[in-house]
C-alpha cells in the first residue's frame, strides 16, 4: 500500500486535463484506489496552497476548492491517515541527527507507521529515511 505526497495529489488533478506526466498516469492506473492513502499533513499542505492561491486569483483558487472537496475528500474518505503517538516517536527520531523540514518528517514517520511505501517526486527530501520511496515521475 502507499501513502501518497502532495505533489502526486496535484499530478493527478491534471489527468483530465491529458497535462498529467505520463508515468504517474500509468502508476496510479495499474493500482486499485484501496491501496492509495494520504494523511493530514498532505490535506493541510493542498489546504495552505489553496488558501495562498485565494489571495492572488480566487476564481483558480475555487475551482481548486472545489476540486479539494469534491474530488480528494471523497476519493480519500478514509484512508487520510493521522498523527498520533507512535508516528510522533518515530518523527522525532527523524530529526536527528540532522534537523530535518518538519512536514516531510511527519509524511515520513506516518509512512513508516502504517508501513506504506512513499509515493513522492521529491525523493531527496526523504533520502536517508527508513522507508521505501517510489517516484513515479521517472
Amino acid at each position: 500500500m502507499y501513502l501518497l505526497d502532495s505533489n502526486i495529489i496535484a499530478e493527478i488533478r491534471k489527468i483530465k486535463s491529458g497535462k498529467a506526466n505520463t508515468g504517474v498516469v500509468n502508476w496510479i492506473k495499474q493500482r486499485p484506489i484501496t491501496q492509495l492513502y494520504t494523511c493530514e499533513i498532505v490535506i493541510m499542505e493542498i489546504l495552505r496552497g489553496i488558501a495562498l492561491k485565494k489571495r492572488k486569483d480566487p476564481m483558480q483558487a475555487q475551482s481548486l476548492q472545489n476540486w479539494f472537496d469534491h474530488f480528494v475528500l471523497p476519493t480519500f474518505s478514509g484512508r487520510i491517515l493521522t498523527i498520533n503517538t507512535q508516528t510522533s516517536r518515530i518523527c522525532a527520531t527523524f530529526h536527528t541527527p540532522n534537523p530535518r523540514p518538519e512536514n516531510d518528517c511527519w509524511i515520513a514517520a506516518i509512512a513508516s507507521a502504517n508501513k506504506l511505501t512513499l509515493l513522492t517526486r521529491n525523493t531527496k527530501d526523504f533520502q536517508d529515511l527508513p522507508i521505501n520511496i517510489i517516484n513515479p515521475f521517472q
